[in-house]
């Protein structure tokens, strides 16, 4: 079970993963336009006052494909049988984590209560601070910390499949690209915003 949930890239075909990312990308959306969410980064989900299904479909795509991008680039320096659409279902599956955490804002509970809490801090008043809102977020922030280390462990087992890479080195080169993809992926949707 745990070699499925956490290498499913070494059970299924490559045709099926393509299936399950790219379905997984529609499901994502919508999620995000049904909680309010906006996918804004390779590593990033913030709540909003009112997301829609473009936005967040462009959001996860420039995302998947700023991410994608630049592992394939790595993946073809360490190993130039690297396949792109093996990198691609790499990228649109660890993406999957996040989508999960849009049920958090079940009527837009996260987002508010983020706005109170930094309402409270900024006005120096933590005695403003509402306990039936500081544990869903506290809670919330937890579960968004193992979303991150499955979405890191899903890119790493797939870029190691994708590439037979091995070492220090390319470890190194499959951080970097994750960094560098993050920082495009702001960038790209910044100006698009």
């Amino acid at each position: 079970m745990n070699n499925i949930l956490l290498n499913p890239f070494e059970k299924h075909s490559d045709q099926k993963l393509l299936i399950i990312g790219a379905f997984s990308i529609l499901v994502g959306a919508t999620l995000g336009s049904f909680f309010n969410a906006r996918f804004d980064g390779v590593f990033d989900l913030h709540f909003v006052e009112k997301a829609t299904f473009l936005s967040s479909l462009t959001d996860i795509l420039i995302s998947v494909l700023s991410a994608c991008l630049l592992l394939f680039l790595t993946g073809k320096y360490a190993n130039p049988k690297t396949r792109l659409i093996d990198i691609f279902n790499t990228c649109s599956i660890a993406k999957i984590p996040f989508y999960v955490l849009t049920v958090f804002n079940i009527n837009d509970w996260i987002y508010h209560g983020s706005i109170q809490l930094v309402e409270s801090v900024l006005k120096h008043k933590p005695e403003a601070l509402d306990m039936s809102q500081l544990i869903p977020i506290l809670l919330f922030s937890l579960v968004t910390l193992l979303a991150l280390v499955l979405a890191v462990i899903l890119l790493y087992n797939g870029y190691k499949v994708a590439t037979n890479a091995k070492g220090i080195k390319n470890t190194v080169l499959f951080v970097a690209a994750l960094l560098i993809a993050e920082v495009v992926s702001k960038m790209i949707l910044s100006t698009l915003n």
